[in-house]
């Protein structure tokens, strides 16, 4: 980075300051409440360094074990997409068991999330991924294939009364949970520091409650597809066969919302606007459809099917309400 001169300012009548290069602050995934060491050199210079791990302070979460497993797991789970690299959980001693289960899952649905720590009454639950280690978009990407491929597999696994299929699209369900979480946390921590323009790619923090809603709609299309999968598992695939064309319907209108994520390119509002119309076709075919069933299985996966319907509409309109936002800032996605 070249050399540059720049003022020194005095604020409050005591306090000296200088602006810090963007481009150093951005390399070094500093930000406001970063911490950084200065030292005096011998010539009278001062050298600028940011501390370890990034300068930022260790980002600590308690959470104190009350109610039953299902309170607990929230807990933790939203303390990490706040951002806390350590969580500590505290509890008493008839709690072990329950907090014992809860850990165990973590790990399951946090990604680089473990257990480091223990003693009794308490557990250390540490992030050990940075995260940014995987950037938000390859995220994004990792995320929409999973959810793709958990589709094609029910798809697949119905057509051909496959169980190894359809057990696939229950397997990869974890993956999805984990992605989503580790996008919620990766939004709330670039939203906080007031980077989430360059680390999620979008025009203005006004898009971010629309991409959150667009990532919450594809991981609830997984945990659809999963109940779908469920059932042809445990009632048998002949209930659902007479709708496999909505499923191919379904599967092909969440590719195309997906694929218009997470910022939209030309063309894109029209093709959007296609996809909700096409969802919302679906969505009024299924519910007739499942009006008329008499049998509880068809019944249920139809229902999942009316909502994977409905989540795709949300994912396309809000592509839509992305694209407006950027027309109304001058960056329109559609020239």
């Amino acid at each position: 980075m070249a050399g540059s001169v720049r003022r020194i300012q005095l604020v409050g009548g005591s306090t000296y300051i200088v602006s810090l290069p963007k481009e150093w602050v951005e390399n070094h995934r500093l930000g406001k409440g970063s911490q950084v060491m200065i030292s005096t050199l011998p010539d009278g210079s001062l050298l600028l360094k940011p501390l370890a791990g990034g300068g930022r302070p260790e980002r600590r979460a308690v959470v104190e074990a009350r109610g039953g497993y299902g309170r607990l797991l929230r807990a933790i789970i939203s303390s990490y997409i706040a951002g806390a690299r350590v969580i500590e959980v505290r509890y008493s001693v008839d709690q072990h068991e329950t907090v014992m289960e809860v850990v165990g899952q973590i790990s399951r649905i946090l990604l680089g999330v473990e257990m480091l720590d223990s003693e009794p009454g308490l557990v250390r639950l540490y992030s050990v991924l940075d995260d940014y280690a995987v950037s938000f978009r390859d995220a994004y990407a990792k995320m929409r294939r999973g959810v793709e491929g958990m589709l094609e597999s029910l798809t697949r696994g119905l057509e051909e009364e496959n169980k190894v299929l359809i057990t696939a699209t229950i397997e990869r369900d974890d993956l999805v949970d984990r992605l989503y979480l580790y996008l919620a946390r990766q939004m709330t921590r670039a939203l906080l520091e007031g980077r989430a323009t360059q680390v999620l790619g979008i025009s203005s923090t006004a898009e971010a409650p629309y991409l959150f809603l667009a990532l919450k709609s594809m991981e609830r299309i997984g945990d659809h597809a999963t109940i779908i999968a469920r059932i042809a598992l445990s009632s048998g695939v002949a209930p659902l066969r007479p709708h496999l064309d909505i499923v191919r319907e379904v599967a092909s209108t969440v590719h195309t919302a997906a694929g218009l994520l997470p910022g939209p390119g030309p063309g894109a509002v029209e093709e959007a606007q296609e996809t909700a119309d096409k969802a919302s076709v679906i969505r009024r075919r299924v519910r007739e459809t499942r009006d008329r069933s008499r049998r509880l299985p068809e019944v249920r996966a139809l229902d999942s099917m009316e909502r994977i319907a409905g989540y795709t509409q949300d994912m396309a309109e809000a592509v839509i309400n992305i694209a407006s936002i950027r027309a109304s800032i001058g960056q329109d996605s559609n020239p």
